[in-house]
């Protein structure tokens, strides 16, 4: 049985961490308390977060997608309310991606905590 240990991973020049290629992975996260002043509580290729009205947040990337062609997944939820979709195709772009909370009684409501996962290319 072979072992490797490493304290780093770096790219071939030795400036960098190592890119994802030809993997499926997530490429961008983010976990984000809307409620009140909104949060980051934990992220992934996640340079900011804006609060657009209530319900409704933007996650903009550090790194750009090659195309607005990408898979996405959202949720979240809070005391019996679940709630979390991309819903629209307009929201997403190759330099961010709008979340869109909806509850189950079809109000539009900030959560303390809703997440966001994105595969894709990223340029």
């Amino acid at each position: 049985m072979s072992e490797i240990r490493a304290a780093a991973i770096s790219n071939e020049a030795g400036s960098g961490p190592i890119t994802l290629t030809g993997q499926a992975a997530t490429r961008a996260m983010c976990s984000v308390n809307q409620v009140g002043t909104i949060s980051t509580r934990s992220s992934l290729n996640v340079s900011s977060l804006t609060d657009v009205i209530v319900g409704h947040s933007t996650v903009t990337y550090t790194n750009a997608f090659v195309s607005a062609l990408y898979g996405a997944t959202q949720g979240g939820g809070n005391n019996g309310i679940t709630a979390g979709i991309c819903r629209n195709l307009a929201a997403y772009s190759t330099t961010s991606i709008r979340m869109d909370n909806i509850t189950t009684s079809g109000t539009f409501a900030d959560l303390p905590q809703t997440d966001v996962f994105v595969i894709g290319d990223l340029a």
